[in-house]
């Protein structure tokens, strides 16, 4: 077992552990601890640091009561002279498997009051190499403990097709950690893993922190960047947008713009856009009479028509395109490229 550092004080449901640090030890936010039952010492669990109590606050106050009104605490307290309270959360549970293998799973209990707190060790961290073989294939970096050892820490690549979020204030490290995960989606075998990046202000792409490599400089052929102001770019072509996307696009469309725009497409399939584009503003009344069969107002389509000029004004749209940046896009996700 490695450097006892504390003692669980009390655990709350579903997953608060509060820890007395032992007088001369060192217990750091963000660490890492194992705790060992204090009851049934063959019970392990794994926490990770989250905060620290204030001398003024409740709980601890309600541990220096636990320490004068428990006796077993009391020799524990005195024995490691604790004092400092500590909060973490519980991570998993371990158990081991008939070949004697320490594995992790879900805990469904907290661990006793008294229980040892003590700084892991590689065995009780080396499941996280392991997962490697479950499936976890994208290499984001490395776990650091306490002494010398470093635990490499992988991705499962099948669940980013899912809606993840990574969230911190600034500063600490969200933009470092998109990289790096792009780094080993574009090191995935070739053709494995699509990716679409938005990059409003070029920091994946290009290098704007020190330190922090974008992805141009890694000069793979997988990665294509496109800047939708420059003129060589692939352009949206109005024969590649459909109802849905338009309504993304203006998404204050009135009842009867949103049912004029389904009959025209319908009426007209990809080619709707292009006849509100093409369309004079005079000859607005003769299209609905004729074009629309009566079934939407003037007033209607010249709006629309409207939005479509508003919506060709940006460099990246134009009527029709040599190259559709849509579909160009799409065919290269689909080959496992990232843009």
């Amino acid at each position: 077992m490695g450097e006892i550092v504390g003692n669980v004080a009390w655990a709350r449901f579903p997953d608060e552990i509060y820890v007395a640090k032992q007088e001369n030890a060192e217990i750091w936010l963000g660490d890492l601890l194992k705790v060992v039952d204090f009851i049934n010492p063959e019970k392990e669990f794994l926490i990770r640091v989250t905060g620290a109590v204030q001398a003024q606050d409740m709980e601890a106050l309600a541990t220096a009561r636990e320490i004068i009104r428990n006796r077993k605490f009391r020799e524990i307290a005195a024995a490691r002279d604790s004092g400092e309270l500590f909060v973490g959360t519980l991570l998993c549970s371990f158990r081991f498997d008939e070949k004697g293998n320490k594995k992790p799973f879900i805990p469904k209990q907290l661990p006793s009051r008294h229980s040892d707190v003590c700084i892991p060790d590689y065995e009780d961290l080396k499941f996280i190499e392991e997962l490697e073989s479950l499936g976890y294939d994208l290499e984001i970096g490395f776990l650091r403990v306490r002494g010398d050892h470093k635990v490499r820490v992988r991705l499962k690549g099948t669940d980013l097709s899912r809606h993840i979020g990574v969230y911190a204030i600034t500063g600490k490290g969200k933009t470092g950690f998109v990289k790096t995960l792009l780094y080993a989606i574009a090191n995935a075998p070739e053709g494995k893993y699509g990716v679409l990046v938005y990059d409003a202000h070029d920091e994946y792409y290009k290098t704007v922190q020190k330190g922090l490599v974008g992805l141009k400089e890694l000069g793979m052929p997988n990665i294509h960047y496109y800047d939708l102001h420059e003129e060589m770019t692939p352009k949206i072509s109005l024969t590649s947008i459909s109802p849905s996307d338009f309504f993304s696009v203006f998404p204050d469309l009135s009842s009867a713009q949103i049912d004029a725009c389904m009959l025209m497409y319908g009426l007209f399939g990809d080619e709707w856009l292009v006849r509100l584009y093409n369309l004079p503003p005079a000859g607005a009344k003769e299209f609905c009479e004729e074009e629309l069969n009566g079934m939407t107002r003037e007033v209607t389509v010249k709006t629309l028509a409207r939005k479509v000029q508003i919506l060709t004004s940006r460099p990246c749209f134009v009527e029709r395109a040599s190259r559709d940046f849509i579909e160009e896009v799409k065919q290269k996700l689909d080959a496992g490229h990232i843009c």
